[in-house]
């Protein structure tokens, strides 16, 4: 795979988790703002059970009793439904942003490691892109791979006739 279409796959890789990432943060947001509001009803519940125990010393975790306040509250107008099913709210809530709190987590991870990846094959492509420079400054030298190797022969040839080692005649060359 070219170098270029490497970084490709890994900049649409890392647009796709930006993406995912920006949608779990606005999942998050709205989640914590459902939060806030069932909260608000959660608190009322709190004070509820506490002047229940305080002034009737009627606890809301004896089921019976806490029945029976919910009976006087439809009684009195007031939506048990609406009641039960906010407080079910707080807490499937709170699973959900545990939820997504960890899926945030995981992305920032595969977040972190696709920019680690990316900076590697950043290196690399600076590497290869300063061999390529070193080649076109050759090649507008007049020195292209064809005569660089004719070079490389010719320094061989010098050698094999004056019968010095290969690696010593191109380190005298140069």
């Amino acid at each position: 795979m070219k170098v270029e279409e490497r970084t490709k796959v890994l900049q649409n890789t890392h647009d796709k988790l930006r993406s995912q990432i920006n949608r779990s943060q606005a999942l998050r947001d709205y989640v914590v703002n459902e939060e806030q509001s069932i909260m608000e009803v959660y608190n009322w519940y709190h004070k509820l059970k506490n002047s229940l125990m305080d002034n009737y010393s009627i606890s809301i975790d004896d089921v019976y009793k806490f029945a029976k306040v919910i009976y006087e509250f439809s009684n009195r107008g007031y939506d048990v439904i609406y009641i039960l099913k906010d407080f079910l709210k707080v807490e499937s809530m709170k699973f959900e942003i545990k939820v997504l709190g960890d899926e945030i987590k995981q992305l920032n991870d595969n977040k972190m490691a696709i920019k680690n990846t990316l900076k590697f094959e950043e290196s690399r492509i600076e590497k290869y892109q300063q061999t390529m420079d070193t080649y076109y400054q050759l090649e507008n030298m007049n020195f292209g791979l064809d005569r660089l190797k004719l070079l490389r022969d010719t320094l061989l040839e010098i050698a094999s006739i004056k019968k010095t080692a290969h690696q010593r005649s191109i380190k005298g060359v140069f």
